[in-house]
Formats: structure tokens, sequence, C-alpha cells
């Protein structure tokens, strides 16, 4: 588990909208070294290399503060 992490959700798209991407993952941090931390740590990057990256065509991203 990566402490950094507040909240975790994933899902797909509800279909509502044409051209929406297929799949979001929302995750909430309680600050940006939180989301740093998250975004480097070895195993966020191990997930990613073998299970993201092998099946992901493209992707969108945004992180903002609330």
């Amino acid at each position: 588990m990566i402490d950094a992490i507040r909240l975790y959700h994933v899902g797909p798209d509800a279909g509502i909208n044409p051209g929406n991407c297929d799949f979001a993952i929302v995750a909430d941090f309680d600050d940006r070294d939180g989301y740093l931390a998250y975004r480097d740590h070895p195993l966020h990057r191990e997930v990613v290399k073998n299970y993201v990256d092998p099946i992901v065509a493209r992707r969108s991203a945004v992180q903002y503060q609330i």
C-alpha cells in the first residue's frame, strides 16, 4: 500500500456522451508532495509498467488542487 493515497476510485465510463474515455481513475492526496510520492513510488511504477502500459493506447490526465 502507498500511504500517500487518501481516496481512490476507478471505473468505466457511464456511456452517456460519445467520445469520452473508456475508463477513469480518481485519486485524492493531502497535497502535492503526497501525489509526487505516489507517482514515483516503485510499486506504482511497477503496476503502470506491467499492467497499464501494455493495454493503454492513449492516456489523458489532469491534476488539480481543491
